[in-house]
């Protein structure tokens, strides 16, 4: 469901957020920390629009409105190219421009 997904969505949103070690020590194997939140952005981004994607399109942009763009879990991220892309994204798809989309953030904007 919608709200199942977004919360996916914030466990992404927020591991991008945080530092990925505790010492601070860099691993020599696997991806960098740089890497990881990539990835968690990426992640984030997609549930984000696979919860979109469950409702109908016409209330796409009223969503991110409400739950996206006022949630402290993804305000730090609205500026990635990933979450830019996408808005642009929801809002065409909902038949607005992205300028008309901008709304002052209020809340924590958390789904119930």
């Amino acid at each position: 469901t919608y709200a199942e997904t977004l919360k996916a969505a914030t466990v992404f949103a927020l591991a991008a957020q945080r530092d990925i070690y505790s010492d601070g020590e860099p691993r020599p194997l696997g991806p960098t920390p740089a890497q990881l939140r990539i990835g968690y952005i990426e992640r984030a981004a997609g549930l984000v629009d696979r919860a979109l994607g469950s409702e109908a399109v016409g209330v796409h942009d009223d969503l991110w409105r409400e739950h996206i763009e006022p949630s402290g879990h993804f305000q730090p991220l609205l500026v990635e190219p990933e979450f830019r892309k996408l808005k642009e994204e929801v809002f065409e798809r909902s038949g607005e421009s992205t300028e008309a989309g901008s709304v002052a953030s209020q809340g924590t904007g958390e789904p119930e």
